[in-house]
This record gives C-alpha cells, structure tokens and sequence, in this order.
C-alpha cells in the first residue's frame, strides 16, 4: 500500500504539472552545401576517411557563435540602441538557444530554440543570414592588420612624446634646458626605434591579400536552403512526453519512500529479524496467538 498510493496519487498530479508546464519551440532550417572546386573541404579526400564536413563542424559552431555573428543578429533583432550589458546577455542567450550539426555529408541543420513559437522563425532567417555572410565574406580584417594597427599606435604614441618634450624645451629657461634635451635625445631614439619596426612590420604585411572567411564555400550561392526557416507549429517535448517525466519522477519518489519505511521500521516481523536483534540462533516458531474476546492474549 505504501507504494501503490504515491502511485495512484500521482496520476492526477502528474497531469495537472504536464498540462501547465511552458514548453519550449524548435525552429530549424536544413542548408546543402554543394562541392564546387577540388580545393572545397566537402571534396571527399581519398586519404582520409572521416568526411571533411564532419572534420570541420567544431570551426563552424565556433563561427555560428562567436561575437562578430551574433552580435550582428543581436543589432537586427532589436530595434532601439541597447547598453553593452544588455547586448552581452542577449548575446549568452543566442548562444545557449541555437545549435548547428551536420546531417550526413552534404548537409547542415541550424535549430533556434524559445519560449514562444511566433516570431522563432524570423529571428532564425536573421541568424542565417549572418552566418552565412560571415562564412562566405571575402575580405576583412586580418591577424597582419591588427599587428600594422598596434605598431602604428606605438609609433603615434612615441612622436607624440617627442612633440611634448620639443615644446617643453622650447619653453623652459636655459637652466633647464639639459635636462630636457636629455630626455628628448631619449625619446627621438625610441622613436626611431618604432619607425623601424612599423616599417618592417609594413613591408612584410602591408601587402597581404584578404581573404575569404573560413574557406568552406566559394559563394553564398553554394548554399542551398532546403527546408526555410519557419515558426514551429507544435512545442518540442508533447505532454504526454511530460506526463511520463513527471509520472516517473513520482514512481521513483515512491520506491524510495518504501526503500526509507523499510530501513527505519523498529519493529520485529520476521526470523531473521529477530536473530539480528538478539543475536540468537533461531530454533522454532508457536503459531499465531489470536486475540481473545475480553482483550487479553
């Protein structure tokens, strides 16, 4: 009885929580990406055999979610400027609401999860339209332009020292003057020292070529949408799905609670019982005594 009332109790329990509970909506969108050139990494290697796709999908989440993706889609979704905390957090959000996996070897499924159906399929077309300029971006910034900027800065930073000290000569007294001319012999040295490696920096940099993203397709028309971004007409999980959740979450609550009476029960019912407690062999039972009617036994 212990367990089969928990059980009985749980039925109704359990359809009242599957009934209310908010469920989640799935939006997806299916992409085949055709093979154009022998250099494409969907090009089967005859050297290798793990298709290439499969190789690369890390790289490819890495690009779905890094900041300079959805930070883009964060922008297109709202409509007002919001703070960079705000931002932060939508992006977290995007993040733990998408996800991106291979579908064989020629396909790519993309799936935005929410709260709310209405909307989901939106805001995943905006999604894929920043991953796949992303992905199919021919040009950019590169590692050698963020090395030319830094060398640049430090090159600004060391004539505008010499400028200070130039005019802080200018107007000093004459008592002060070696002193200054000192600091400024100084500072017109780590100038030049900076002029040389900006210029080193520039002449093996400055002439690089952009390049075209992560080199997976050729154009964004090697992408084909298969199945369209569109809202979800049913939630993710069905409710008989959470009716079962929820109704074996109360099986398990009641077989512990059985579990529990069983090792915290005092009493002596059975032989082996009893030998425990005494610490006594066990020789015989005397049948059952029944009460009698005056209430003695």
């Amino acid at each position: 009885m212990l367990i089969i009332i928990p059980l009985l109790l749980f039925l109704p329990f359990s359809y009242a929580i599957a009934s209310f509970w908010p469920g989640n909506y799935t939006a997806r969108t299916l992409l085949l990406v055709r093979q154009t050139t022998s250099t494409n990494p969907l090009s089967k290697d005859q050297t290798s055999p793990t298709p290439l796709l499969n190789e690369r999908i890390d790289g490819l989440r890495a690009l779905l979610f890094s900041d300079h993706v959805l930070s883009n889609v964060v922008d297109d979704q709202v409509d007002a400027a919001i703070g960079e905390n705000q931002k932060r957090l939508r992006i977290q959000e995007l993040r733990r609401s998408l996800w991106l996996e291979p579908i064989g070897n020629e396909f790519l499924q993309i799936t935005y999860t929410g709260k709310m159906a209405p909307g989901l399929g939106s805001k995943l077309e905006t999604v894929l339209i920043r991953f796949t300029e992303a992905l199919t971006r021919q040009g950019g910034r590169n590692v050698g332009d963020l090395l030319l900027e830094r060398r640049a800065s430090e090159l600004n930073d060391a004539k505008a020292v010499v400028d200070q000290l130039s005019a802080q000569r200018d107007a000093a007294p004459s008592a002060q003057r070696t002193e200054l001319d000192q600091k400024l012999s100084n500072a017109i040295v780590k100038h030049e020292a900076a002029q040389n490696v900006y210029d080193e920096y520039h002449r093996k940099l400055g002439n690089s070529a952009p390049i075209s993203g992560v080199d997976l397709v050729n154009s964004a028309s090697n992408m084909i949408v298969i199945d369209p971004p569109r809202d979800p007409q049913f939630p993710s999980m069905s409710k008989l799905y959470k009716f079962a959740i929820v109704y074996g979450a109360g099986m398990l609550f009641a077989i512990g609670l059985v579990f529990f009476a069983e090792i915290t029960d005092p009493y002596v019912r059975d032989r082996r019982a009893i030998s425990n407690v005494t610490g006594l062999r066990f020789v015989a039972t005397v049948g059952t005594i029944e009460q009698m009617g005056d209430g003695k036994s």
